[in-house]
């Protein structure tokens, strides 16, 4: 067998906070699917066109979670011990990158959104304000009134979107994560397990023998003793 070495690299989750209707909504790390996204095709382009760029041939990656600690091993598996660290690394690099741009799109969705309601808003306060220069210029104080309170509420809500969207250019530069353990170079390779293969080729001789040494024997129809003749012929 050839010898096949390991090396992981950990990395803890961070929660992301995500502004909503001017408030602070906190996101709980749900580690299941953190695990499935790190071990999707897109995280996987990433570390493998680094890999590439470094003339090295990806190990197999497989991706374990840690509910308790909210962290994600990212164990690699190469012929080579560098190979397998550098795998390591890479997935766990571009974990968190994907895991950036994917905060970077929701938030700029976000900014979008809040963007088109600012825009509104400041229209309807133009057309108020428009509105409460001619009742003014009419004497008529009763609707002047009203235009009155009607831009200072929308004044208000510009006031409440604006911050929203303060606090979503600050979530923009929140940590997505970080490494917590880098990928170590294996000394010694985990596969295959010698002792582990003597052990099992005994006890699978030790079963053939017998078995094969019981079907002889009860395939064998000769005869050896008196006491087959005997058997044998009544």
């Amino acid at each position: 067998q050839t010898p096949l070495y390991q090396s992981s690299a950990q990395v803890l989750v961070a929660p992301i906070s995500l502004p909503l209707q001017g408030q602070q909504s906190y996101a709980l790390v749900n580690m299941a699917s953190e695990q499935l996204v790190a071990a999707s095709p897109e995280v996987a382009n990433l570390a493998q066109r680094e890999l590439a760029s470094d003339g090295i041939t990806p190990g197999v990656v497989s991706v374990e979670a840690s509910l308790e600690d909210q962290t994600l091993i990212f164990a690699a598996t190469s012929p080579r011990p560098s190979a397998a660290r550098q795998t390591a690394d890479a997935y766990a690099s571009a974990y968190l990158d994907h895991r950036s741009l994917q905060l970077q799109q929701d938030l700029q969705d976000g900014e979008d959104s809040i963007n088109a309601v600012i825009n509104d808003i400041n229209e309807q306060i133009r057309r108020a304000e428009s509105e409460l220069a001619a009742a003014q210029a009419s004497g008529d104080e009763s609707r002047a009134t009203v235009l009155q309170l009607r831009i200072t509420s929308l004044s208000e809500q510009l006031t409440t979107q604006q911050t929203s969207l303060n606090q979503i250019l600050l979530a923009g530069s929140a940590p997505v994560g970080h490494v917590v353990a880098p990928a170590y170079l294996p000394s010694s390779p985990s596969s295959p397990d010698v002792q582990r293969n003597r052990l099992l080729g005994i006890l699978l001789g030790i079963s053939l023998g017998v078995g094969l040494a019981f079907l002889l024997e009860r395939l064998d129809q000769g005869v050896r003793l008196r006491e087959d003749v005997e058997t044998s012929t009544g």
